[in-house]
């Protein structure tokens, strides 16, 4: 069966997910594993608490799920630095803080499954929110200056620091205003 139309340029947000859930997370075994787990990805293990070691992160979640480790969550999911970029998100109408490129796909996922090993989850959860949705007005607002003229001599339009589900959110529609604006503008033809 074919993809609707509307996700042909686009990603679906369990597929961004799944994508995310290959990088790199903190556990620490809550029980010995001696064996070494030798996958296509790298070999992990042996496990031993109260050590730490990096893992995919979903074998993090499969090894948390049999109760067998707990995820350390990344430093950047702090209420205190997290705050300190909602701060850099509403100061700065034109720009995006740095954020890791899959920043909400892994702090949904970790707020989904692992809660109990993130400490103030509740303002955790209300801060990711609230900086999804100021970096999501600010794409809006770009797209409402876009600038024919310095598009057509670029050829591109910079947005820095974007993450993988907000490039994805954005593309179809970008890709698409674009080529209409071209076409108005002569600077496209139709094919």
């Amino acid at each position: 069966m074919a993809l609707p139309s509307n996700l042909r340029q686009s990603l679906s947000p369990q597929e961004i997910e799944f994508l995310a859930e290959n990088q790199q997370i903190t556990i620490v075994p809550t029980r010995a594993i001696p064996n070494t787990v030798e996958l296509l990805s790298g070999d992990y293990g042996p496990f031993r608490p109260p050590l730490k070691s990096k893992v995919p992160l979903w074998l993090a979640l499969t090894l948390k799920k049999r109760g067998k480790c707990s995820i350390v969550p990344p430093l950047w999911l702090d209420p205190e630095y997290l705050e300190l970029k909602l701060e850099q998100e509403r100061g700065a109408p034109d720009e995006f803080s740095d954020l890791p490129f899959t920043w909400f796909e892994t702090a949904t996922i970790l707020m989904r499954h692992a809660q109990d090993d993130i400490a103030h989850f509740e303002t955790i959860s209300s801060l990711i929110k609230s900086i999804k949705e100021c970096r999501s007005n600010k794409c809006i607002s770009v797209l409402k200056g876009i600038d024919l003229q310095v598009y057509s001599e670029h050829g591109f339009i910079e947005m820095h620091q974007l993450g993988f589900a907000e490039v994805n959110e954005v593309k179809p529609f970008f890709t698409r205003a674009l080529e209409e604006m071209g076409r108005f503008s002569g600077l496209l033809t139709k094919d």
